[in-house]
């Protein structure tokens, strides 16, 4: 069985064998790693976005007509944006307390 909830970062992806063992990640892909690694065919490799459903065009049409659907491209801009903004306020920072240090010492 394979369900989705969220979680305090984000969703967690949740995979459950036949026997009650579970496996999460936060991404669809790692409980699925998980799960391999801890059976007996550790060679095995599976898609988690494809086992979730995440391939389907009709899955992916469905998530893209949600309220608050982003592209990836928007969000990576978002993150971006945050980075340089923190980046900026350490450096006005480390000026400020550059500064602060001249002005002690005189």
């Amino acid at each position: 069985m394979m369900h989705i909830k969220e979680g305090p970062h984000g969703p967690i992806f949740i995979v459950e064998s036949s026997t009650g063992k579970v496996f999460e990640g936060s991404s669809p892909t790692l409980p699925w790693t998980k799960a391999c690694l801890a059976s007996y065919s550790k060679g095995t490799r599976i898609s988690g976005p494809l086992f979730f459903g995440f391939s389907d065009p009709i899955t992916q049409k469905m998530i893209e007509e949600l309220d608050g659907y982003q592209t990836w491209e928007a969000v990576a801009a978002e993150v971006e944006e945050e980075e340089q903004a923190k980046q900026a306020a350490a450096e006005a920072a480390e000026l400020e307390a550059a500064g602060s240090d001249s002005e002690s010492k005189s």
